[in-house]
């Protein structure tokens, strides 16, 4: 099973689990989860869906420009970037490179 974050309250939480086909409840293990990184690539050429919504109706208005936001539960934080480019970098989500385009102070803009 997953429990969702949202109902973990930080101390007193009490699971009860409740076997009623027959199983043993004796081999439950419990995990948590912690996350250690997050990837996120946008791009000018993925819009918003609703902007796609009014090309459709041959409106070119552009509602919003694409945006990433990235942002902890209270009491977690931001530890480090490892990587950032306003510009075309190359690779994948753990292993981008600088592209031919780059801006030079991409990393400290997104570290403010």
């Amino acid at each position: 099973y997953h429990v969702p974050r949202s109902w973990v309250r930080p101390t007193g939480n009490l699971l009860v689990v409740f076997e009623e086909i027959g199983g043993d409840a004796s081999g439950i293990s419990l995990v948590t989860r912690s996350l250690a990184s997050v990837c996120a690539d946008v791009s000018e050429f993925h819009p918003y869906l609703r902007n796609w919504h009014l090309e459709n109706y041959g409106k070119t208005e552009v509602l919003q420009q694409p945006k990433i936001h990235i942002h902890c539960e209270e009491g977690q934080t931001i530890t480090a970037i490892k990587f950032a480019s306003f510009g075309t970098p190359l690779g994948s989500c753990g292993d981008f490179q600088l592209g031919a385009c780059h801006a030079p102070d991409s990393h400290s803009i997104l570290e403010k």
